[in-house]
């Protein structure tokens, strides 16, 4: 099929992603370390399907007839935008004692939240050459906005004696 003839269909998509991350010593063997990222997608199609005929040739009478084709066009155009926010702080802690006993500790609180942003339309145009949206034509118009958030905690603490003995505890609870 000829792009010229019967029409076009785009989907780009542009994508933004940042990560921040910054670690600190607060006291021997007690690390915090936080972490920002910023996540931004844009997404736009845009569709064009022309009228168009397609013919046949009889070669017993030198004639071409019209043996199918496109009657029925449509015009669409949409975009989704997603911004989401993640951050992370965590605490990590690591001792030795008396060279036998070793102990770390771990915990970390995740938050993310999300928007997405949706918007639709649909059209019937009445012809091929003009590639806008007019309200006359429109028969569809979808608006959309979703939001989430979500929370999580974790926690884990080990203990070992001498390498020989090991204990360890872990836990996570999520909400949304």
């Amino acid at each position: 099929m000829n792009y010229d003839r019967t029409g076009f269909y785009e989907n780009k998509w542009q994508v933004l992603q940042t990560n921040f991350t910054a670690e600190y010593e607060i006291v021997p063997d007690l690390i915090a370390k936080g972490m920002y990222s910023y996540y931004l997608a844009d997404n736009i199609f845009n569709t064009f399907e022309y009228t168009y005929d397609v013919y046949g040739y009889n070669s017993e009478t030198d004639e071409y007839f019209r043996s199918g084709g496109n009657d029925n066009p449509y015009r669409d155009r949409g975009q989704t935008k997603i911004m989401e926010n993640v951050w992370q702080l965590s605490l990590n802690y690591i001792k030795t004692f008396n060279k036998k006993h070793n102990v770390s500790a771990f915990f970390l609180n995740e938050r993310i939240e999300r928007t997405r942003l949706f918007n639709f339309v649909h059209a019937v145009p009445t012809n091929n050459f003009l590639d806008i949206i007019k309200f006359a034509d429109t028969d569809t118009y979808n608006d959309e906005r979703q939001e989430e958030a979500r929370i999580g905690y974790v926690g884990r603490v080990n203990y070992d004696y001498a390498g020989k003995y090991l204990l360890e505890l872990a836990g996570r609870a999520d909400a949304s």
